[in-house]
């Protein structure tokens, strides 16, 4: 079968996709997934202020060609919800960009792929029909965006709905929030983690039955732990922390103020003398644990969804595989596997272990 294409990787190798990011790293971090049928990827660099962006781009930018398997770059963030953040920092949100930051955007999206994630209310229209004309793949998540602000934002451009169901207004009798807008739309796309932890079976496999193989893709959100035997990992506002097979991220007090932001409501963690030993942090200084990324990669986004979803297994590998290539645009150069089409292979036992792995035509494992 063709490899598998992750279009939301955040790390891998106890590395971070990070502003400074070097081609060693992003080669580290590209390993950690190819050795698991995952041939093709784009490093996911979260909020971070504004230099940063620009420091990644240029850093991507002179190391791209030396690095065959990444197709492009995902920003998710800057311009997202505080309520909706995640594990993003709230000190760098932001509320718009500079118009030097969607120039190097611009470029960028001629040279490669590039996603970008934000919320509506916070970017506006604007700017979503801006990215948009310029080939840039605008992704929706992190948002308290409602029903029609949704609507909005697909008819200007919007194509994808970064992790739909995390992070996001949910489905109410009388308010259907952004959910419904990515649903109801035959040809938006939606990118599901397929973890066992951010989505109910149940609604994993609904929202497969109604996009359709066609429109509903896998992501890992993968972060560091990838490959490395990391037990936590330490970011500027908190810490990720392994629990058996997720991952929790906690928020530190100090890394956000939450008088910057009314509507941000954080409550305290019940039960952290252990972490405060470990870490030398005061329990009072440690908020309510919220998953943050994963620990997986495709192939066990694709065992989870055939062995506990009940997915059909030629439907979750086309989720894995071609459905991001035409996300993506590239369905002519990757995730099928034709004449022409780039070589990347793997083949699976019948357990859906990978057995073996080809990138370029060359056998990798």
């Amino acid at each position: 079968m063709a490899g598998f294409i992750d279009i939301q990787v955040n790390g891998g190798n106890g590395h971070l996709v990070n502003p400074q990011i070097s081609n060693v790293e992003l080669e580290l971090i590209r390993q950690a997934h190819l050795k698991n049928g995952t041939t093709s990827i784009l490093p996911t660099l979260i909020t971070c202020d504004e230099s940063g962006i620009q420091t990644f781009i240029e850093c991507f930018n002179a190391n791209y060609y030396a690095n065959p398997g990444i197709l492009g770059f995902h920003l998710e963030g800057p311009l997202i919800s505080t309520v909706r953040r995640g594990i993003h920092s709230l000190k760098s949100i932001r509320s718009s960009l500079s118009s030097a930051t969607v120039s190097s955007l611009n470029l960028s999206a001629k040279l490669c792929s590039v996603i970008v994630t934000l919320a509506p209310e916070v970017s506006g229209i604007k700017l979503i029909e801006e990215l948009s004309e310029s080939e840039i793949i605008v992704g929706v998540s992190h948002t308290r965006a409602s029903y029609e602000l949704g609507v909005k934002a697909v008819r200007a451009g919007a194509k994808l709905g970064t992790h739909i169901f995390n992070a996001m207004t949910e489905i109410h009798s009388r308010d259907p929030g952004i959910v419904l807008a990515m649903l109801e739309n035959n040809e938006f796309f939606v990118s599901l983690i397929a973890d066992g932890h951010h989505l109910h079976p149940s609604i994993l496999k609904m929202t497969i039955d109604l996009k359709t193989r066609a429109r509903a893709l896998f992501v890992s959100d993968s972060m560091p732990f990838v490959g490395s035997d990391l037990e936590r990992f330490e970011l500027e506002n908190g810490f990720l922390e392994k629990q058996g097979n997720s991952l929790l991220f906690y928020e530190i007090e100090g890394a956000c103020n939450v008088k910057e932001n009314s509507n941000v409501k954080l409550e305290k963690h019940g039960n952290n003398s252990s972490r405060r030993d470990e870490v030398g942090r005061k329990s009072e200084d440690i908020f309510n644990a919220r998953l943050g990324g994963t620990l997986i990669t495709m192939i066990d986004a694709v065992r989870y969804a055939v062995n506990e979803v009940g997915i059909d297994l030629v439907v979750a590998l086309e989720m894995a595989t071609s459905t991001p290539a035409v996300l993506l645009g590239i369905e002519d150069e990757v995730g099928r596997i034709r004449i022409r089409n780039r070589a990347d292979l793997v083949f699976l036992d019948e357990k859906l272990n990978v057995k073996h792995v080809f990138s370029y035509g060359k056998e990798i494992f």
